[in-house]
Formats: structure tokens, C-alpha cells, sequence
């Protein structure tokens, strides 16, 4: 920032699974208020991001530092280092490039000082790169370590269906799935009702309004979607599946602060089908149309 005092904002991030890489936001923000006094710099606003990874854009504190370069609201930015910023090295391009733009400057306490140094420049993208490819690593031996576990017909998710309940051995070791007897009551009386009885969802949804019975997410009406996705989940007769589904990058441009991820299915041969209890008879299953 030149040498002179001016207008800064202190910029502070740390995600939920890793929040010992860098220390917790209180020791960053402590680095970060001694740096700008010593420099004489005014101190505008603390942006902190606690808990969001640093692989998203769209994080509630960095929205608002971005805001306010454009403003003109802060003439500089004091952070830890550049994968505090994002993760990813595209990201911190975007961000750097936008922040130039605004003519407001970013110095960060750990790695090179940004500047006319083609040298410093490089570096800085050199970090990035690096934090980029150790991120993209981690997440690929944790991707691959749930494969290897759901192939070991291992329970690799917290999500259960309706009527089953995720339990771990109190001594440890791998989870397992059971019936939840309660839900589980319920699950029987919506085959039943739909199968024996010849009732539609809507009825079987109004059915269950009037007695009071509450949906699987607590509410008071059960949805017609709800009761359709429960008739046709394999859950019900044995199976879950892991690997099921993909994300893909949502539309619009790559850093877009409303840029969402899209799911699909996976082709059938890449599930994983891991054995859990059965609720219903597979012939009354496969009687459901």
C-alpha cells in the first residue's frame, strides 16, 4: 500500500474441516489488526469468513469486502495469505484482477508482496497453483476412501431413508444401518394403503393430515412428491446405493458469486449397492406402478 496510511479492511477465513492449517480467526484478525496499526493504516471494517471453504465464491464476507472496494469504501485489504482469499487459483485471478480494477490494493503477510516484481507476481500464481492441487488431492483420497468403504459394504453417508436410522458401535469400528420401528410402522401403512387399499398419495397425504401424523422433516403435511419418492426407494427392500449421483458446475460464469452446482444420476453400473435391513416384502415392492 505504498508506505502511506489509508482505509483498509482486514480480511479473515477459515473452514470448518481444516481450521487448524491456519489458526483460528481470532489469532488471524490479531496478525492482521497489528499489521495495519503498524503501518498506520485505518481499519474500516473486519470481513470474516468462519466456516466457508475456501474452494466457493460465494461466501457472505467476501461478498461484502467486494462490495466495498467497489465502493470506495476501502482503498486496501490486509489477509493472511492468498489461499485465505480462494483456494482455487482462478479464483484468486478473479479476485485480484477485480480488486485492481477498483484500485484497491491487497497485501498479504504470508508469501511475496504484490507489485510491479514480475518475480513476486509469479510467485504468488506459483502458491496459488500449489493450494489449488493440494485441495484437488484431499479431496480425491477422501472421495476415493468412501468408494473403498462402500465397496466394503461399509455406510460412507449420514442421510438415511425414512424408517432407518445411521448407528455407531460405541467402541468404535464401522456403522451400521437398522430399522427405526417407528418410522419404519409408518413406511408399512403407506405400502399398504397404496397397494392393498388402492389409495392415491394425495389420499394416503390427507389421510396422514388428519391423524396428525407428522412428515419426515417434522411438518404437519406430507407431500405428495414425498410419499411417491418413499414407494419407489430400494431402501425399503434391502438396498441403498452410494455413488449414485454427480455434481456438475452450475450455469453461468466460473466465480459468479450465484454460481449453483447441478446433481445427475451416475450410469446404473457405477451405484454401489450396499445391503441394509428390509422394511417390505420385495412382491409388495414390486407391485407399486
Amino acid at each position: 500500500m505504498g508506505g502511506r496510511a489509508v482505509n483498509v479492511g482486514l480480511y479473515a477465513r477459515v473452514s470448518t474441516e481444516r481450521q487448524q492449517e491456519r489458526g483460528t480467526v481470532t489469532s488471524q484478525l490479531e496478525a492482521l489488526r497489528t499489521a495495519a496499526e503498524a503501518d498506520g493504516h485505518e481499519i474500516v471494517e473486519e470481513f470474516v469468513d468462519d466456516g466457508y471453504s475456501g474452494a466457493r465464491l460465494d461466501r457472505p464476507a467476501l461478498d461484502r469486502l467486494r462490495d466495498a472496494a467497489e465502493a470506495g469504501v476501502i482503498d486496501g485489504i490486509i489477509c493472511l495469505c492468498a489461499d485465505r482469499l480462494a483456494r482455487a487459483y482462478a479464483y484468486q485471478v478473479l479476485i485480484l484482477e477485480e480488486l485492481e480494477r477498483f484500485g484497491v490494493t491487497i497485501r498479504f503477510l504470508e508469501g511475496p508482496a504484490l507489485g510491479e516484481d514480475p518475480g513476486s507476481t509469479l510467485l504468488v500464481q506459483m502458491q496459488g497453483v500449489i493450494a489449488e492441487y493440494e485441495r484437488a488431492k484431499i479431496a480425491e483420497r477422501y472421495r476415493r476412501g468412501k468408494l473403498y468403504r462402500a465397496r466394503a459394504g461399509e455406510i460412507p453417508f449420514w442421510k438415511m431413508s425414512y424408517g432407518h436410522r445411521r448407528v455407531t458401535p460405541d467402541g468404535g469400528g464401522p456403522a451400521r444401518i437398522e430399522v427405526f420401528e417407528p418410522e419404519a410402522k409408518i413406511v408399512r401403512e403407506i405400502f399398504h394403503a397404496y397397494v392393498e387399499r388402492g389409495q392415491s398419495v394425495r389420499q394416503i397425504a390427507l389421510d396422514f393430515r388428519d391423524r396428525g401424523v407428522p412428515s419426515p422433516t417434522g411438518k404437519p403435511i406430507w407431500g405428495t412428491s414425498t410419499i411417491g419418492r418413499l414407494l419407489h426407494n430400494e431402501a425399503y427392500i434391502g438396498t441403498v446405493y452410494y455413488n449414485r449421483r454427480e455434481s456438475l458446475d452450475g450455469n453461468g460464469p466460473r466465480g459468479a458469486r450465484n454460481r449453483k452446482t447441478r446433481h445427475r444420476d451416475r450410469p446404473r453400473e457405477e451405484w454401489i449397492a450396499i445391503t441394509v435391513p428390509a422394511i417390505i416384502e420385495r412382491d409388495t415392492f414390486e407391485r407399486v406402478t
